[in-house]
């Protein structure tokens, strides 16, 4: 590979990094449970995507790298046997309402929400956040996951129900009025 072939492919790594490195790790985070790993995770996946052709996997680079990405968290934390555990900041709605009361009350929130996704089936926890977390579509998800866009379909619309009904039945601070749309940036 000649010097200028080289500077634009690091040039266009970089800037993938840029656009998508944070959003991986909180990715990879979600699968393996430790932000070290995490990183470690999104590092390897950078490596890999520097041994790739740019012009074969350009055109759909996010799905190459949410694919990768969730391969090498798979692989290491059946390597590490560790437990998995969904950590995230839930972004709420501003509703213009700064008072300590009312951050005590999000905070309620995101954790009867974090428990409500957490005792949803992997699958179904794990469409769901690439969905409203990560902002992908069916088909991106489809890609990502290896399922089809009708399971993505059926497993979003199957874990959303659930979560409706399980923050329903748990539901004294208004938490299912706001709604699933929290987890949405």
């Amino acid at each position: 590979m000649g010097t200028d072939q080289n500077k634009s492919k690091q040039d266009w790594i970089l800037k993938t990094l840029d656009c998508y490195e944070g959003r991986l790790v909180q990715y990879a985070f979600r699968i393996v449970g430790d932000i070290e790993l995490a990183q470690d995770v999104v590092q390897e996946t950078f490596l890999q995507l520097w041994k790739e052709k740019r012009a074969k996997i350009e055109s759909y680079l996010e799905q190459w790298l949410y694919t990768v990405c969730r391969n090498k968290a798979f692989d290491l934390k059946k390597k590490e046997k560790r437990m998995f555990s969904l950590q995230s900041d839930i972004d709420f709605a501003d509703d213009g309402d700064n008072s300590p009361t009312a951050d005590i009350e999000r905070q309620e929130d995101a954790v009867g929400i974090l428990d409500v996704i957490n005792s949803l089936p992997s699958n179904q926890k794990e469409v769901i956040c690439l969905k409203f977390q990560d902002g992908l579509s069916y088909k991106e998800i489809s890609k990502v996951t290896g399922l089809s866009v009708s399971n993505v379909g059926f497993l979003m619309h199957k874990g959303v129900k659930s979560m409706r009904a399980l923050l329903k039945k748990q539901d004294n601070k208004g938490i299912a009025e706001r709604g699933v749309r929290c987890l949405a940036r």
